[in-house]
């Protein structure tokens, strides 16, 4: 995954100003490689520094109240790529930052198993998961994949 640098490497470069809380942010998900999104906005709310909020991805109802939105390993969920990037780039202030994280590139045979086991869960390839951020109405989407696992990171800026 990315280190501290690299993530605030990112954000520099898709126009973020690097704040306290976002330095707090790259922070915790480079200490906490592996963990779940959950666990990374408690941890960072215990830091006084963030707010967390749950809701159906796919009808937020939430205009320009976010820097910054993160999908941890949850997007193989999501009912409609589209639409649902769509919702999070609503949610978002213009200049706002989408950052998806998930162990599974689309093309991975070990994690390609897991569409026939579990119900409703699709794996993506980073061409799909940027034309849809595209279609949403991201502006710049940078990618990163893993040198030698099919982890990958996009990051897209409203």
């Amino acid at each position: 995954m990315m280190n501290n640098e690299q993530i605030v490497e990112a954000l520099k470069e898709s126009g973020m100003r690097i704040t306290r809380q976002r330095m707090i942010v790259a922070d915790v998900i480079a200490d906490n490689d592996g963990a779940c999104c959950k666990d990374i906005c408690c941890i960072v709310r215990g830091k006084g520094r963030c707010k967390v909020q749950q809701g159906d991805v796919s009808n937020l109802n939430m205009n320009e109240q976010y820097d910054l939105a993160t999908a941890f390993e949850t997007i193989y969920f999501w009912p409609g790529l589209e639409k649902c990037f769509s919702e999070v780039n609503k949610a978002l202030k213009p200049g706002g930052i989408f950052m998806i994280v998930n162990e599974s590139d689309g093309t991975d045979k070990a994690s390609l198993q897991f569409e026939s086991i579990i119900d409703g869960m699709k794996c993506h390839t980073v061409e799909e998961i940027e034309g849809a951020l595209k279609e949403a109405g991201f502006s710049k989407v940078k990618s990163d994949h893993h040198e030698s696992k099919p982890w990958i990171t996009v990051i897209a800026k409203k």
